[in-house]
């Protein structure tokens, strides 16, 4: 969502692109962009394409590995203090033993990779207050597994545990 921006203010753009609130994401070209990560990359999980074709109408768990597999909500610390506009998406490749392909976005200059990026639905100021510590919440909505499409929800919360 956009709000105030060098001192205009452009929250009608919101009335105009109600999509992308909706949307998996929006892709872009973060090399064009201003932008820090706020916490270290995590992965939401993997999908073993070398394996034997699954049961489309399997559940979510069952399709997928990794830290989200089996799981409707995860927490990830939010390291960095500043604000918190969306998340960034984005594919790994193993193509083969030791030889891997990022499409990750990259800080220190252009890379040719677009990355999906899902915005909150407020932006969310990471500064911890008193004991609380900011968290990015990711809820596994939904794994359209016919698509290969996930659905997931984030949001920003604030708990007592140090991190």
């Amino acid at each position: 969502p956009v709000g105030m921006v060098e001192g205009f203010d452009l929250a009608r753009f919101n009335d105009i692109q109600p999509a992308y609130q909706a949307s998996p994401g929006v892709a872009y070209d973060l090399w064009m962009y201003e932008w820090r990560p706020v916490s270290p990359a995590f992965e939401l999980f993997s999908i073993d394409f070398a394996s034997e074709p699954h049961d489309l109408s399997a559940p979510l768990a069952t399709i997928l590995s990794g830290p989200m597999a089996g799981q409707k909500v995860r927490d990830i610390p939010l390291e960095s203090e500043g604000f918190c506009h969306g998340v960034i998406l984005w594919l790994d490749w193993t193509l083969a033993p030791g030889l891997e392909v990022s499409g990750g976005a990259s800080s220190s200059g252009i890379d040719a990779n677009k990355q999906v990026v899902k915005f909150l639905e407020q932006t969310a100021d990471l500064a911890p207050t008193g004991d609380a510590r900011p968290r990015l919440r990711i809820d596994a909505a939904s794994f359209d597994a016919a698509e290969c499409l996930p659905s997931f929800a984030f949001s920003v919360h604030f708990d007592q545990d140090p991190l």
